[in-house]
C-alpha cells in the first residue's frame, strides 16, 4: 500500500515538475524580449515595485478605453 501511494505521489510530483519547467521556459522566452526588457529597466530606474507598475499600466489601459494607440 506504501509503495502505490509513493509511486501515486511521485507521478503527481513529475506533473509539476513539468509545470514548472513549461512556466520556467515561457518566462526565459518572455524576458528576452525587448518590450519587456524595456519594462524592466522602466521599474529598476524608477525604483517602482511591480505591483505599483501594474497599477499604472491598468489606469493608462482604461483611460484609452481600448483604443488604438496613434
Amino acid at each position: 500500500m506504501a509503495t502505490k501511494a509513493n509511486i501515486k505521489r511521485a507521478w503527481e510530483l513529475m506533473g509539476m515538475r513539468v509545470h514548472w519547467q513549461s512556466s520556467n521556459d515561457l518566462v526565459a522566452l518572455a524576458s528576452i524580449s525587448a518590450d519587456v526588457q524595456a519594462l524592466v529597466q522602466q521599474v529598476l530606474k524608477g525604483k517602482i515595485k511591480p505591483a505599483e507598475m501594474a497599477r499604472r499600466q491598468a489606469a493608462a489601459a482604461e483611460s484609452t478605453d481600448g483604443a488604438p494607440e496613434t
